[in-house]
Order: C-alpha cells, then sequence, then structure tokens
C-alpha cells in the first residue's frame, strides 16, 4: 500500500491512523461498524492494525484474520477509490534546448517500471515535412504508442515529452489516451533566455542542431506560462535536481 509514488496520499494516510485508534474492538460484534471515513478506508485500517499490532483484542484478531482474503478483494476492485496501483503517466514538454530528454532519461532510471517515449521518434523523417496529414499522423502515431504503455501491465510510470507549446496539443493528446486508471502529471519545463541560448549554441557546436533553431526556440518561452502545466525551473539547475523535484508531483 505504501509503495513510493503508488501508496495513500498524506492525507488518506492520515484517516488510516484515525480509524486505528478508534476501530479497535469492532469486530468483535456480529455487526461491526464502519464510519464516517467509508467502508473501505475502516476495513483496511482494521487489516492494517492487527499486522502491526494495534489491535490487541484477541477476538478481534481472529474475526480480521478471517476476512483477509474478502478485503483484499474487496480492496483491490475499489483501486480508484485509493489510487492503489495506478499508473502515473507524466507529459514533459518545453521549448527545443530545454533539456526533456535528459531529463526523462532520468526519470525512467529513477521510477520503477517506467517506459520512456520521446514524441519527435514518431515523426522522425527526410525531409521533414509539416503538414495536417504529417501532424495528424504524428498525432495518430504518439496516441498509440502511449495508450499500449498504458494497457501493460509490466509499466506502472510512462514519461512522455515533446514540444508541446499549445494547450490544444496536451489536450488533444490526453483526450484520446486511456487514463481511467491513470494519473496525469503535465510539467512545463522552463528556462531563461540567456541559459536557453547557452545550451543551444552548444549543441550547434556539436553539429547536433542547426542555428536557426534559436530564434525559434527562444520565442516559444513565453508560451510555456500559459499553459495549465506545473511549471519546473531548469535555470543553473543539475539534472538530479530537476528530476528530484519532479518526482516530488
Amino acid at each position: 500500500l505504501f509503495h513510493q509514488g503508488r501508496g495513500l496520499s498524506k492525507n488518506k494516510t492520515a484517516r488510516l491512523d484515525f480509524e486505528k485508534k478508534c476501530g479497535v474492538h469492532r469486530f468483535c460484534s456480529d455487526t461491526p461498524k464502519t464510519t464516517c471515513f467509508g467502508r473501505w478506508f475502516f476495513l483496511s485500517a482494521l487489516y492494517l492494525s492487527v499486522h502491526c499490532g494495534a489491535v490487541s483484542c484477541a477476538k478481534c484478531v481472529i474475526e480480521i484474520e478471517k476476512r483477509e482474503d474478502l478485503w483484499y478483494n474487496e480492496i483491490s476492485t475499489n483501486r480508484d477509490l485509493w489510487g492503489i496501483g495506478m499508473k502515473a503517466l507524466y507529459l514533459i514538454g518545453g521549448t527545443m534546448g530545454v533539456g526533456k530528454t535528459t531529463i526523462c532519461q532520468q526519470l525512467k532510471k529513477d521510477l520503477p517500471n517506467s517506459a520512456f517515449l520521446d514524441g519527435d521518434w514518431c515523426w522522425d523523417a527526410d525531409p521533414f515535412q509539416v503538414t495536417e496529414e504529417t501532424k495528424e499522423m504524428v498525432m495518430r502515431n504518439i496516441c498509440y504508442l502511449l495508450n499500449s504503455f498504458l494497457h501493460c501491465t509490466a509499466y506502472d510510470n510512462i514519461i512522455f515529452c515533446w514540444v508541446m507549446h499549445e494547450q490544444y496539443i496536451i489536450d488533444s493528446i490526453i483526450n484520446e489516451l486511456d487514463t481511467s486508471a491513470c494519473r496525469v502529471i503535465k510539467i512545463s519545463l522552463m528556462t531563461d533566455e540567456t541559459n536557453l541560448r547557452n545550451r543551444l549554441s552548444s549543441d550547434i557546436a556539436r553539429g547536433i542542431r542547426t542555428s536557426d533553431v534559436i530564434d525559434r526556440s527562444v520565442g516559444r518561452i513565453r508560451m510555456y506560462r500559459l499553459l495549465d502545466t506545473v511549471k519546473i525551473d531548469t535555470s543553473n539547475k543539475t539534472v538530479r535536481e530537476i528530476a528530484d523535484e519532479i518526482l516530488k508531483l
């Protein structure tokens, strides 16, 4: 239940603590009570109480242990209520050169059972053509692959990065995804113009990018401030520091 990144929120943990304190002796009666916090909190709180020694009544312990399998099944079928076993989808946007790919590669190492998709991989062509047809194609490619990761039981964390400088791009992607058992974290990586120019100039010197990218990328910085996303400032920070900020979300 308390696996990092997949456990209960602080609020729900507090509720469980309250239940453990007030729930003792309720299960040695024929008609056990529930509480105002709901049936599932009560059932699991009592289960956890037995296994951490908080329940001292022998009759309660016997009754709780009898119902372990029942409780497990009931809680498992209400995963949405608990947030247990929910996948996490990280949508990470940012202008060219802000460090999206590098950060996502670090997150892939940090997050358990993770998969990483870069939107550029879905549109890697020569010549690179921007038409209505190719724009529709790349969206289909991205959504198909993300849904495949979301539906695969091997992965708990899916990390996706792309420029995503306009809200409709983010919304269009999310609308095509099956996020019924998934927590979506929308992030924009931010930086100042000086840092961005320095990063892009370094890439140009190494032959990774062409010189025209600087003005295009700098011109998009302000667009990310308008998006419905969590803003992470990357200026003068290490990859480790940026990744740690994202992991706290």
